[in-house]
């Protein structure tokens, strides 16, 4: 995420998962995942964070050759959900539409 470059990162406890500070700004990053289902509960937490990260590991695994994996990332949530939400991939794309990022890795590269 290029807007939090030169940020600090800490472990958020109960304020969120990541905290993210640079001179006095804080930021709130919730965490996310999920496999082949590909579903996930966004609550109330999850929805007051700035970003929401949503890291889907598909069938990664399932298998050793599986290597790739992808990081969704949805800024201000609150705009795209107005409550809690349980939720499938496929209907988060369709909802927060060209405003999600996605971020593919490969396990071999990094």
């Amino acid at each position: 995420m290029p807007k939090l470059k030169n940020f600090k990162f800490d472990f958020g406890g109960r304020t969120a998962d990541i905290l993210a500070s640079k001179n006095g700004k804080e930021v709130k990053i919730e965490i996310k995942s999920s496999a082949e289902s590909a579903f996930e509960y966004f609550g109330e937490k999850d929805l007051s964070s700035d970003y929401l990260m949503w890291v889907h590991f598909g069938t990664f695994f399932k298998s050793t050759a599986n290597t790739k994996f992808s990081v969704f990332i949805i800024k201000s949530p609150k705009h795209y959900f107005k409550k809690p939400v349980k939720i499938n991939l496929s209907k988060m794309r369709e909802r927060v539409g060209r405003s999600v990022e996605e971020l593919k890795f490969d396990i071999r590269s990094l």
